[in-house]
């Protein structure tokens, strides 16, 4: 009678685990399906502690449906910078180390990058995540600090993404998943269960277990977004006028004579290397050709002759 009662209780349970990757069930479905099937199976008193919290914090949850009581939101900034071709790399490079000097926990370097054209211009960009109040500071003297070494801000904005809806259903998920983990756990410790039972509670108890770690890792995900914003600077070359009159073509002109002259070559061996394989066909098509009109032309004359 007890495995009878151990297998409709699997049953029950792994039928209720297909629907928790969808949504999170209620408090009234998971009190439902709880006494579907814990039959006999008596609760800790830890865990009857716990579900009473549990109980304690949904509630909670459920009085303030205010959702600005509640809010989690990622903010990403993004600046466009524009310095002399000499102070690019500079100011990136004064910007990181700023950000390192932080400390890994209040600012990250996410990604740096410095590239250069020619002499005359240049690029770089600078890809940082902190926390609100480092970067409150930071982004009040970036004007100042850009100024100061002779550049400006070019362009800035700021975009904001909720992500209080996500946050939320994927903890009630997880939440979900972690009880649906501690009733396998405990099916799984009775002593009277067959071993086809026990295969398929192990079974899904390492479904579940992977449920949750990667929901743990998506939720940190999402939480390290709110906890740390983001910011985007891109530092480029300022256009600059230069002096030089109708000189400044001959200047350029001569400056490229390397580079026009080895693309003037390259494109000949290519034509030449494209075009060789047909003279073996075209050439000796041509003097067929000519013979054949020799031929014709002398015939030609020998008929006049002969007439």
């Amino acid at each position: 009678m007890k495995t009878q009662i151990l297998g409709s209780a699997l049953i029950a349970l792994l039928a209720l685990t297909g629907c928790d990757g969808n949504s999170a069930p209620s408090r009234t479905e998971q009190a439902s399906d709880t006494e579907n099937y814990m039959f006999d199976v008596a609760p800790s008193p830890e865990m009857a502690e716990e579900s009473r919290v549990a109980g304690l914090e949904r509630d909670q949850a459920d009085a303030s449906s205010d959702p600005a009581l509640q809010q989690y939101i990622a903010y990403s900034y993004n600046f466009q910078l524009q310095y002399t071709a000499a102070s690019v790399e500079p100011a990136m490079d004064a910007h990181r180390a700023t950000c390192m000097a932080a400390g890994a926990n209040i600012c990250q370097v996410v990604a740096s990058s410095a590239s250069e054209r020619n002499a005359d211009y240049s690029q770089a960009h600078l890809q940082i995540r902190a926390t609100p109040d480092w970067l409150r500071t930071f982004l009040g003297g970036l004007e100042d600090d850009v100024t100061g070494q002779g550049g400006d801000i070019v362009s800035s904005s700021m975009s904001s993404t909720d992500l209080s809806r996500p946050i939320l259903d994927a903890e009630a998920r997880l939440s979900a998943q972690r009880a649906l983990r501690e009733r396998l756990t405990l099916l799984l410790a009775r002593e009277d269960a067959e071993i086809d039972d026990l295969v398929a509670l192990e079974r899904e108890l390492a479904r579940v277990q992977g449920n949750i770690e990667a929901a743990e890792s998506n939720l940190r995900n999402m939480r390290g977004r709110v906890t740390l914003s983001t910011v985007d600077l891109r530092y480029s070359t300022r256009a600059t006028v230069t002096s030089g009159g109708a000189t400044n073509p001959v200047v350029h002109a001569l400056r490229d004579i390397v580079r026009n002259v080895s693309t003037g070559l390259s494109a000949v061996i290519t034509f030449t290397a494209l075009f060789a394989p047909w003279l073996i066909l075209i050439i000796p098509a041509i003097w067929l050709i000519g013979r054949w009109r020799r031929r014709v032309n002398a015939r030609k004359r020998a008929e006049k002759a002969g007439g």
